[in-house]
């Protein structure tokens, strides 16, 4: 980061990419929301911690996962925890209602369902979020190699189960 780049400065060009790698961990725009800027409350806080080792970007959404990870054990404390498909199909939120007429896309998380965890991730990652494979190797604490090789191999799991489904 540089001296002179102020938190609005990088809140502008960070926003967005922590936003979109967030809805694709949590499937769900306004939790996403929530999320980012939870993310950079945090970020602002502890901004002097920053030691540039890795991307901003990096650090960023690293932060970003450790809140939705917590997220996740206050859910299930309360026992309010959902699978994907009924977080895709619930009822009132507008965009559960444009994936549920996009038959497509609910056939493209379920079949992803199959896929072990870090796999998905990936996928996740690079369709929902755009990140490129050097991002999300950087995210995951890998290279981007390996992320660009795992990523092929769930795309190839998925498009044998599709052809098998047909």
């Amino acid at each position: 980061m540089d001296k002179g780049e102020s938190m609005n400065e990088i809140y502008q060009e960070y926003a967005r990419p922590v936003y979109l790698y967030l809805q694709s961990l949590c499937h769900d725009e306004k939790l996403a929301e929530d999320l980012t800027q939870e993310t950079f409350y945090r970020a602002t806080r502890s901004i002097h911690r920053f030691r540039g080792d890795c991307r901003l970007i990096t650090w960023l959404c690293q932060i970003g996962k450790h809140i939705w990870y917590q997220e996740l054990e206050k859910r299930k404390k309360r026992g309010a925890w959902q699978p994907l498909d009924e977080n895709i199909a619930s009822e009132g939120d507008d965009a559960s209602v444009n994936m549920e007429s996009d038959e497509g896309r609910i056939s493209l998380f379920r079949a992803m369902q199959g896929l072990d965890a870090t796999a998905r991730e990936i996928v996740y990652l690079r369709v929902m979020g755009d990140l490129s494979f050097q991002q999300i190797g950087e995210i995951l604490g890998r290279t981007e190699n390996w992320a660009r090789v795992t990523f092929y191999r769930a795309k190839e799991k998925l498009r044998k189960g599709w052809n098998q489904d047909e």
